[in-house]
């Protein structure tokens, strides 16, 4: 079986981008079940959901590996890319950068999301976020 540290840059690149979207379709799901006034008070959430969705799915030029290897070791890295951003969002860029830095400055967030199956969190040490240290 191939790990995600061997698979090339655009096939993990196509994995991520079809595990967000696989993300994005549970979360309308989710939210054909939900109340009318549930979807209102969610409404910053929802449009972060499409808008970070869309950015990263249709328009983010991924760079390099380490921001892609990260978000594969997720479930679900739309949540973590949309929690970031609605935490953050006062203080940073709306862009890959501007989350993969957030998540610097708040390590111990990342341990609160469900690993993606075989995925090792430990991992998770080797990775630089916004040019600074690894987490963990």
């Amino acid at each position: 079986m191939e790990t995600t540290r061997t698979l090339k840059l655009a096939d993990k690149q196509s994995k991520l981008i079809c595990r967000l979207e696989n993300n994005y379709d549970d979360f309308l799901q989710y939210l054909s079940g939900v109340s009318r006034q549930t979807l209102i008070n969610m409404a910053s959430h929802i449009v972060a959901y499409s808008e970070i969705y869309i950015y990263f799915t249709k328009e983010h030029e991924w760079e390099g590996e380490y921001d892609i290897d990260f978000f594969l070791l997720f479930k679900n890295p739309l949540a973590i890319m949309v929690d970031t951003w609605m935490d953050f969002r006062d203080r940073m860029t709306f862009d890959g950068g501007g989350i993969m830095s957030c998540l610097n400055r708040n390590k111990s967030a990342i341990t609160e999301y469900p690993l993606a199956e075989g995925a090792d969190l430990q991992l998770c040490g080797e990775f630089r976020f916004g040019g600074k240290g690894g987490v963990g």
